[in-house]
């Protein structure tokens, strides 16, 4: 029996050729051809698979803190980093769950080092977001006997622009800055034409006395281009401390009102030269030329009591702290 036709209300069905067979060979040409095609105008990345990374030439590891916000409009900020901890594994800085760049968005960080330091990111929209390093307690440092190593860096104003940026931003760079000071203290007593080291001082010795034990940070007013303005961001209670460590020192970047001082003893009980002496003791208010300890540098004093038992001393070396 002939199977009866249905004619098409608009008109007869194109086909291509004349066999039905030939109806499915065209169909698979026509879609590899539209898949071609489709595969050479996808773009070859997606915008949001750009991956956000971090790279430092500071040895060790670090905490990032970082959040975005649409341009023109920092009222309105999103958190996409806080305290997390960035480590240097098999040539590459690492951290757990990949954060990714979007589009149009203004970002800003802030990294700290070593890790595990009590800081936060103040998020109030009543002020701009910035930093805090709350109630540091510097006299650990000086009892573990680390060095002046609390740094900061700050990267801000990042935009990832895909139109103008094929390839999303560079990773973000830190160059950390020191936000301490630190000193150290020569004691050398004359004998002869010979000076001792401090390690032939003999019987002198010494502490520091006045030392601020706790300090408050805040990045608001911090210019990461220019270190000196660390000096300004801490606050710093009236609790002391005495230290008797004497080399590399950490303290907080400060002026001297002459409330530092060094006790030295072990010198000769007559009073030369009108230092103030107590029986063996002589009390030096610690002192620069510009009246500050200022962060980034190092401080080296050098005490020499002379062989007619006289105090010399002058104005710190100073030099830069890595």
């Amino acid at each position: 029996m002939r199977t009866q036709r249905h004619p098409h209300p608009d008109g007869p069905i194109p086909v291509l050729g004349k066999s039905p067979r030939l109806v499915p060979a065209a169909l698979a040409l026509v879609s590899a051809i539209m898949l071609s095609a489709c595969t050479l105008i996808a773009p070859v990345h997606s915008y949001y698979d750009r991956e956000i990374c971090f790279t430092s030439a500071t040895p060790g590891s670090f905490d990032v803190w970082g959040y975005n916000h649409v341009p023109d409009d920092s009222t309105r900020n999103n958190v996409i980093f806080n305290r997390e901890p960035v480590s240097f594994e098999n040539g590459t800085w690492i951290y757990a769950d990949t954060r990714y760049w979007i589009p149009q968005m203004t970002y800003n960080f802030y990294a700290v080092a070593p890790t595990a330091t009590a800081a936060e990111l103040r998020t109030s929209n009543e002020e701009p977001w910035h930093l805090t390093i709350s109630r540091y307690d510097i006299s650990t440092l000086a009892e573990s006997g680390t060095s002046a190593d609390l740094k900061l860096a700050c990267v801000s104003g990042l935009i990832f622009d895909p139109d103008n940026q094929p390839v999303g931003p560079s990773s973000v760079h830190f160059n950390f800055n020191c936000l301490l000071a630190s000193i150290s203290i020569t004691l050398e007593r004359k004998t002869g034409s010979e000076t001792g080291a401090e390690a032939d001082a003999g019987d002198l010795s010494a502490m520091i006395v006045g030392l601020p034990r706790y300090g408050t940070f805040s990045s608001r007013n911090y210019d990461p281009t220019d270190e000196s303005t660390a000096n300004s961001c801490w606050t710093l209670s009236q609790e002391t401390y005495t230290e008797t460590r004497l080399t590399g020192l950490p303290v907080f970047p400060q002026v001297l009102d002459g409330s530092i001082a060094l006790n030295l003893s072990g010198l000769p009980t007559a009073d030369r030269d009108g230092d103030g002496r107590e029986g063996d003791t002589a009390i030096i208010r610690l002192s620069t030329p510009t009246g500050l300890w200022e962060a980034g540098i190092h401080y080296h004093y050098t005490f020499t009591v002379e062989e007619d038992g006289t105090l010399r001393h002058g104005d710190p070396e100073t030099e830069p702290l890595d």
